[in-house]
This record gives structure tokens, C-alpha cells and sequence, in this order.
């Protein structure tokens, strides 16, 4: 399903009052679908698009966040470096029910890493079940 899944990008218009965001609502209808267009968005290395996606889906929806997701979410922090939205995906997984598995701490430990805080990736770290 996800290699014929084509994400619909975000459009933005910058102008002196607002900053608007037009995205087709039929990608958040389901959970499932939400987590595969974020998953999608990631996969063709649209980061900011699938950070902006995941904003959207908190802010608008009850849907949750399913572990494979949340993972490439935190790559793609990685890859942009971007320890603000790490740690607020970070802490999203914390607050939610979710049990992250190794795969996923991994993931953050790596992020946090990338991002330059040595600090965040050894408390991540030591607080794993399995090392």
C-alpha cells in the first residue's frame, strides 16, 4: 500500500499576517492512514513535511502514534539535526502508552547523538531494559 501511497504536500504562502497551511484532510481520516502518509512522507525523505504532519495529527485528531512511525519521526530528526522536535517526539512517546521496544530507543539514543546531546542519548541509554 505505501508504494503507490503519493503524500499530498503541505503548501505553504508566506505573507506579512499569516502562515498558511493547505493539506487534503482525507489523509488524517483513519489512524491508519495517518500513520502510513507520515510513514510515506519520511520514507521519501520529506522531513520537515512529516514533522508538520505529525503537529497537525496531535493537534487535530485522537489518533495514536503507532512505534514504526514514532521511529521514523525520530530519524528524520536525525537527519535534520533537529534536537527541538526530537525531544518533543521524544517526550510524546513518554506521555503516551506505548512501550518503545529496542529498535526505538535505539533510534532516539541515535538522534540524540546526532543532535550533539551526548548527555540526553547516555540517560536514554542507561534507562533501556536491554543494552
Amino acid at each position: 500500500m505505501i508504494k503507490n501511497f503519493k503524500p499530498q504536500l503541505w503548501l505553504t504562502f508566506n505573507n506579512s499576517q499569516a502562515n498558511i497551511r493547505l493539506t487534503v484532510l482525507s489523509n488524517f481520516k483513519t489512524e491508519q492512514s495517518s500513520n502510513d502518509y507520515i510513514n510515506s512522507l519520511c520514507k521519501k525523505n520529506l522531513f520537515k513535511e512529516a514533522l508538520r504532519a505529525f503537529d497537525f495529527l496531535q493537534n487535530n485528531t485522537s489518533f495514536q502514534i503507532r512505534l514504526g512511525t514514532y521511529a521514523l519521526l525520530i530519524s528524520a530528526c536525525s537527519s535534520l539535526k533537529s534536537l527541538e522536535y526530537g525531544k518533543k517526539i521524544h517526550n510524546h512517546i513518554m506521555a503516551s502508552e506505548c512501550q518503545p521496544d529496542i529498535i526505538l530507543q535505539n533510534h532516539i539514543v541515535n538522534m540524540y547523538g546526532k543532535c550533539g546531546s551526548l548527555k540526553d542519548a547516555r540517560k536514554v541509554f542507561d534507562h533501556m531494559p536491554q543494552q
